[in-house]
């Protein structure tokens, strides 16, 4: 994406952007995900394009380790995603009942798959992007949006800002 003007922080000036877009499709649904990919930085950015190829890379093969299982029965499709958050939040995802649907199954499992491969710094923009692509699923198979899986009131404004420093400071 090239920017109408430099984007300045602190530590780097950019003139363009790179972002990583994921679409994970079950059946007819489509769930999309992005992650900002700044340029690498050692001990600011941890990761560009391609480590996001990369954990891609590996998570599809998590992926199918978990399908595999799925198919042979083994599969955790009552995993629980949220269990290092606090109970207030994702609270009406946590559980699995009897009455979910085989799409909601298959999610937890890709979420399984997700909790058990990348563990690198550098795979945090994919996991983003995966997570995403993931609850903007689960989300339309409930018909509810993302504020409300999360357990969160909707906020008409944004909640953060960033800033862009110009090299005029006097603007």
């Amino acid at each position: 994406l090239k920017l109408v003007s430099p984007f300045r922080t602190s530590h780097s000036t950019t003139e363009e952007r790179l972002n990583a877009l994921v679409s994970i499709q079950i059946e007819s649904l489509i769930g999309y995900g992005e992650s900002g990919l700044p340029p690498k930085k050692p001990n600011c950015y941890l990761a560009d394009y391609s480590d996001v190829s990369l954990s891609f890379g590996d998570y599809s093969a998590a992926v199918d380790q978990s399908i595999k299982r799925f198919c042979d029965k083994k599969s955790p499709k009552t995993y629980d995603p949220f269990t290092q958050l606090s109970e207030e939040y994702f609270s009406i995802l946590r559980k699995a009942s009897e009455n979910e649907s085989f799409h909601v199954e298959i999610i937890r499992t890709l979420f399984h798959a997700l909790d058990n491969s990348l563990i690198r710094p550098s795979d945090r923009p994919c996991r983003n992007a995966i997570e995403c692509a993931l609850l903007d699923l689960w989300g339309q198979l409930l018909d509810k949006p993302l504020y409300s899986l999360i357990g969160i009131e909707y906020l008409k404004k944004p909640s953060f800002y960033t800033v862009s420093i110009d090299e005029d400071l006097s603007k």
